[in-house]
């Protein structure tokens, strides 16, 4: 039962993430159950959410989203609509002066899946896109990679 459960929250993700993803915003909802003024138990309606960014996604839809922990960014991955191509997007969230960093995909080589692996101890993060050609694709988006 606790694996459909999971399954059933993925798919919900995936939906939402196919359907609705054109602009990357992350809100703070006030406490860890989206609730404000304490908690479920209280029957406090949770306010609206204090956006603390909102970024456009340029030319398609969201694949994935992941977290890069070692430098605080979320990494997007797009699927490219017309006249775009699938890139992974590094967005910096700590950082207001610092522009989102996009990483484009070969033509053809439509991203299907996103991971993102952070190693504090070596200063190392990798990005890796499963592609529609067969591909896995390594992105060095370690801090000072070029």
């Amino acid at each position: 039962a606790a694996a459909s459960g999971c399954r059933g929250r993925a798919e919900l993700t995936e939906a939402m993430l196919a359907t609705g993803l054109r602009s990357l915003l992350l809100a703070d909802l006030g406490g860890p159950d989206g609730l404000s003024g304490g908690g479920a138990a209280s029957g406090t309606k949770a306010s609206s959410p204090d956006v603390v960014f909102e970024v456009p996604l340029e030319g398609g839809t969201a694949i994935g989203v992941e977290w890069d922990l070692l430098s605080e960014r979320l990494v997007v991955a797009t699927a490219g609509g017309a006249g775009f191509g699938d890139k992974v997007t590094f967005v910096p969230v700590t950082a207001d002066d610092l522009p989102p960093e996009d990483v484009a995909l070969p033509a053809g080589a439509g991203v299907t899946d996103l991971s993102v692996c952070c190693r504090e101890e070596d200063d190392i993060v990798f990005g890796a896109t499963a592609c529609t050609d067969g591909a896995l694709r390594l992105i060095d988006a370690s801090p000072g990679a070029a």
